[in-house]
């Protein structure tokens, strides 16, 4: 039985020539997984949208039909990262000259738009009427002429995701930012006259005005068993007793400190805003608005230039930001009742396709047998 495990096969890839090299790609792939079938290939990301400068990477994303094994067994198959291995431990940032490549099942994929609308599946189906496609077959074309089947009036899943992530790591930023000046403060404390191992926070008079207008950091009370009331120092809501020694409390925000990536460093690193995150949040809204009005998404956005200045260019402070997302997501919900998708994919349609695909590769198998 195949085993659908992840392969570096990225490698056999030219970037600067890259349509001579995709059929070696087809060949090592139905070395790789015998019997599927890679059908479709295309550049997404930035690349697609037109929202691209010189240092960014290369995106392809594509489908594939998994061996009729699979089908008839009811394998388990998965989307398949054919690019550099990605270690969970080492944050490594892509470079411009790297590729990133993931091909998709297509039974997944088509699930995924016709019962979520979700955000990579929908980019795919769009992105064959772009300028961008690298592989295109016989089915892939089934898919593109049949596009209109797979979707419907649901944007939710286009948008929530992007909104919560913009959210999430420009809130981390400025977080992260209050607690590296709390830190920095009990690095340039002076501990010269006691020592640090005897010190206790409730003994640093000058820790008042190192706390004062922080929003995420301040001194809380808490009435404990005993009905006495005692005061802790609350650190992006975790929270150490004044009691406590200065060692230990010094020891405690670093493991805080820890805990945020490179995301959330990047962030802080902008005055507490995550631009590229944000980016994806507006463009995400601008989407959905135009497949809600239109039925359809045009490749590169329309939006492209807007979105580079504030990917890029920090344009907007996070005040702005803040506003320009709340106010396109409202929008999009203004016309949401008025959305020219239907309420419902084409399930019928959907399973003829899935088993003309099919059957097509169990014909093939016949005749090679």
């Amino acid at each position: 039985m195949t085993k659908y495990e992840n392969c570096n096969l990225v490698k056999f890839l030219d970037k600067d020539n890259l349509q001579d090299t995709i059929p070696l790609l087809q060949e090592k792939f139905a070395e790789q997984y015998p019997g599927a079938k890679l059908i479709y290939l295309t550049e997404t990301g930035s690349v697609l949208h037109g929202t691209n400068s010189n240092l960014s990477d290369m995106d392809i994303k594509g489908l594939y039909i998994p061996n009729i094994e699979s089908f008839v067994t009811n394998q388990k198959v998965k989307v398949l990262n054919l690019g550099k291995e990605k270690r969970s431990d080492i944050q490594e940032k892509n470079t411009n000259n790297d590729i990133d490549l993931e091909v998709y099942p297509v039974n997944d994929f088509l699930d995924s738009l016709s019962n979520k609308m979700e955000t990579n599946a929908v980019e795919i189906i769009f992105s064959m009427f772009a300028n961008k496609v690298l592989l295109e077959t016989p089915d892939s074309i089934i898919l593109k002429e049949n596009y209109k089947s797979f979707l419907y009036s649901s944007t939710e899943a286009l948008t929530r995701f992007a909104i919560s992530q913009a959210i999430k790591y420009s809130v981390k930023g400025d977080r992260l930012n209050e607690l590296d000046e709390l830190i920095q403060f009990f690095k340039d404390f002076d501990f010269s006259r006691t020592q640090r191992s005897k010190l206790r926070l409730n003994d640093i008079e000058t820790l008042n005005k190192a706390v004062a207008n922080k929003v995420h950091i301040c001194f809380t009370e808490i009435v404990n068993k005993e009905g006495v009331t005692e005061v802790y120092l609350q650190v992006l809501n975790r929270k150490m007793i004044m009691s406590s020694k200065v060692g230990y409390f010094m020891k405690f925000i670093d493991q805080i400190r820890d805990t945020y990536g490179a995301r959330a460093e990047k962030a802080k690193n902008a005055k507490g805003v995550d631009f590229k995150a944000f980016a994806h949040a507006i463009r995400a809204i601008r989407q959905a608005k135009e497949l809600t009005l239109t039925g359809f998404l045009n490749f590169p956005l329309y939006c492209a230039d807007e979105l580079k200045d504030i990917k890029y260019n920090n344009k907007y402070n996070i005040e702005e930001l803040f506003s320009l997302m709340e106010s396109e997501d409202l929008k999009l919900q203004e016309l949401s009742n008025s959305s020219v998708l239907p309420d419902y994919p084409d399930f019928p349609k959907i399973n003829e396709i899935k088993v003309s695909m099919y059957s097509d590769i169990l014909n093939k198998a016949n005749i090679n047998g």
